[in-house]
């Protein structure tokens, strides 16, 4: 349906997805102890090995930027709660979503927040797809328990790689501004 409220979108999006990673059922997280205080714990699934996934739903049509409560300022979006969240559990990886559109979290104490937005709904997203989107493969490939533990080591990799590739086009600036 159209419609829907959180439980509804945990058990038409969250829990097949959590089934389709290799989790188990997913149960309520308790609070988590962030810099603004207790706030929600999401989902947490758990898979084989102790590997667990926290992922957070959010009424249909609930704008995931946007303060849940009137009056609120921009850090306390669904967004911003679940990243805080994540980085105060120790997490790297993590999922919101409304129902229409699917947030891949990742959270890097060290590099400002980020996420990979993902459509659901019939209009271009995965409901409206003929064949196997690549964002879904991108969330089967990060996402199962075997991903999340090895998005800290990609993400330490990436930002080494980021940091040669830097030096390296320090050099050649200078020698294209020298030899100019």
């Amino acid at each position: 349906g159209e419609q829907g409220g959180e439980r509804r979108v945990v058990g038409h999006v969250l829990e097949p997805l959590g089934t389709a990673l290799g989790y188990g059922e997913p149960s309520r997280a308790e609070e988590v102890a962030t810099r603004e205080g207790a706030e929600d714990g999401g989902w947490l699934f758990r898979g084989p090995e102790g590997a667990s996934l926290r992922a957070w739903a959010v009424s249909v049509g609930t704008d995931l930027d946007a303060p849940a409560r009137r009056g609120r300022a921009y850090r306390f979006s669904p967004v911003r709660v679940a990243q805080r969240v994540l980085l105060a559990a120790g997490e790297r990886i993590g999922l919101l979503t409304d129902g229409e559109e699917l947030r891949l979290l990742l959270a890097e104490p060290s590099r400002p927040d980020s996420h990979v937005v993902i459509r659901l709904d019939r209009s271009g997203g995965w409901r409206a797809a003929r064949e196997v989107p690549d964002s879904y493969r991108l969330l089967l490939a990060l996402a199962p328990p075997a991903g999340v533990r090895a998005v800290p080591d990609l993400v330490e990799a990436a930002r080494l790689s980021q940091s040669t590739v830097t030096d390296k086009l320090r050099v050649q600036a200078r020698l294209a501004v020298e030899a100019f």
